[in-house]
């Protein structure tokens, strides 16, 4: 009885101990970096650039937000005609050009916002702004889904 009683004692601690180790690894953990962080970072901003950059990201994220809430908006309009017994074709058609058409606006925000990100590099930052453009599709939007799902 006694060995049983100093196993499951053992054992319990053990468990606590090993939760303890996990929570402290989860919040210890780095999180993925933000892009503005990312682009601060690769551009080698000064302190001034880095302020500059600051403002620029806030109206970029007020852009596409309010871009985004438009988007969603005629999604929603589009959606609600599968609640007819004979959707109409007209206004699904008419919503999905709406649609194409804010998605092409939001293609613009970030591109001139990446345009006014370039006008705060000086010479010597050209080439990681140049190397940079490779990636920043990768900025924005979604990943992929896997296939499958």
């Amino acid at each position: 009885m006694m060995k049983t009683d100093k196993l499951w004692k053992w054992a319990v601690l053990l468990l606590l101990l090993m939760n303890t180790a996990l929570v402290v690894h989860i919040v210890r953990r780095p999180g993925k970096p933000e892009p503005r962080d990312i682009i601060a970072s690769r551009l080698h901003f000064d302190a001034g650039q880095k302020q500059a950059f600051e403002a620029l990201v806030k109206i970029h994220r007020e852009a596409v937000l309010a871009k985004d809430m438009e988007i969603r908006s005629f999604k929603d309009q589009m959606y609600a005609q599968l609640c007819q017994d004979v959707p109409d074709t007209a206004v699904v058609n008419m919503l999905q050009t709406t649609i194409a058409s804010a998605h092409r606006e939001l293609e613009t925000i970030h591109f001139n916002h990446f345009m006014e990100v370039k006008k705060l590099c000086r010479s010597e930052q050209m080439s990681n702004f140049n190397g940079l453009t490779a990636e920043i599709s990768r900025f924005f939007g979604k990943p992929p889904h896997p296939p499958g799902r």
